[in-house]
């Protein structure tokens, strides 16, 4: 899922090129993979509850796979569009019951840690793009490069399907239930700040690593030093979400850590316009973003009662998804509008920053909400 999402990104130059499209029209095509989310998440958390987890998981990947056939082999804005919102319709209803199966198979155990596990697959995916797709393109063709998702695509569906089976203690796996609570009121309002909390911590993030090698180029960066440098820092990711995941999982202050990271990922964000050496302060921001990523994805769990899980993780997803649909062509705007290569970084930097005002709501609820029985 994260390899197919960064296409777009990884290859903006030749979709430029083949497409004659503006930097707010490639930005409105990396959010459109998550558009859908909009609408579907909380409906798709509804039918794994209803149909099963592994079933929805994989109608997810065969939609991600015949989306990646449309994008590789489309020609126009349309086409290649249509292809993007077929891959994201699938990528939402597979992350959403990907989520949910290591909610019920870790849930009580290492939570944190699983979920750092699972999220560290999303940085080695934009990694692998970053540093692959844009050679397969210049060697072969753009359609070569977008096919190359789609046969990723295929090969998990076949994993999928082969190889996972639902938990002895629990979770819908393959066996329809009888239907999903609804989320409390509480558990509503607390749900919802979990999921603009990790709206905008990912939101902020995919707008640097998206834009960033755009202004590294305009300072001075080859175009190749400045793609391999975002992938680096993206593959750092790859090993630091589930070390520091488990790190804060045993420091057991959940608000604390992210408070602390959130805090220092958008201030080294906002520093890479202002210094003439931005390359210590992608790394800080990398170290800082991998931090409380497990965190943040163990608080459905530790919000929700198991029956208003499907629900209840819909709705964390939800606004995600419209979040990521809007805010990396809100910065692709700002770069559009001000002809500043730098705009898109400090949108993403303050994007960032707002992590810290959904948190503190987040620990208001928390302090002022009865113990849940």
């Amino acid at each position: 899922m994260g390899f197919q999402f960064q296409s777009v990104a990884a290859t903006s130059t030749h979709l430029i090129e083949a497409l004659a499209i503006d930097y707010a029209t490639l930005g409105t095509m990396i959010g459109i993979y998550m558009l859908p989310g909009v609408v579907i998440a909380l409906p798709g958390g509804m039918l794994a509850g209803r149909f099963g987890d592994k079933r929805i998981a994989l109608l997810g990947l065969a939609l991600m796979v015949l989306g990646g056939v449309i994008m590789a082999f489309g020609d126009t804005v349309m086409v290649v569009g249509a292809g993007r919102l077929v891959t994201g319709v699938g990528a939402v209803l597979f992350n959403v019951v990907a989520t949910k199966m290591v909610t019920d198979w870790f849930i009580g155990r290492e939570i944190v840690t699983a979920m750092a596990i699972l999220l560290a697959s999303w940085p080695l995916g934009i990694g692998a793009a970053l540093v692959s797709l844009s050679v397969v393109a210049e060697a072969a063709s753009l359609t070569h490069a977008m096919l190359v998702p789609a046969v990723f695509c295929l090969v998990t569906l076949i994993g999928v399907a082969l190889v996972y089976r639902p938990p002895a203690h629990g979770g819908t796996g393959t066996t329809p239930t009888s239907g999903a609570a609804r989320p409390t009121s509480r558990e509503f309002g607390l749900i919802c700040c979990a999921g603009l909390i990790w709206t905008t911590y990912n939101a902020g993030y995919i707008i640097v690593i998206s834009f960033a090698p755009n202004y590294l180029t305009n300072i001075g960066f080859s175009p190749s030093g400045a793609g391999l440098l975002m992938s680096v820092i993206t593959w750092m990711l790859l090993l630091l979400v589930p070390l520091l995941g488990n790190v804060a999982e045993r420091i057991d202050r959940p608000i604390m850590v992210m408070a602390v990271t959130f805090a220092i990922s958008a201030a080294a964000i906002l520093a890479v316009p202002v210094t003439e050496l931005p390359v210590p302060f992608f790394i800080v921001t990398a170290t800082a973003f991998a931090m409380p990523a497990g965190v943040i994805m163990a608080l459905p769990g530790a919000i929700l009662r198991p029956q208003s899980r499907a629900i209840g993780t819909g709705i964390f997803f939800a606004w995600y998804y419209a979040g990521m649909a809007g805010l990396p062509a809100l910065a692709g705007t700002a770069r559009d509008m001000t002809g500043d290569a730098a705009a898109p970084v400090i949108v993403g930097g303050l994007v960032m920053a707002t992590t810290l005002i959904w948190l503190a709501f987040l620990g208001l609820g928390r302090f002022r909400a009865p113990a849940r029985a």
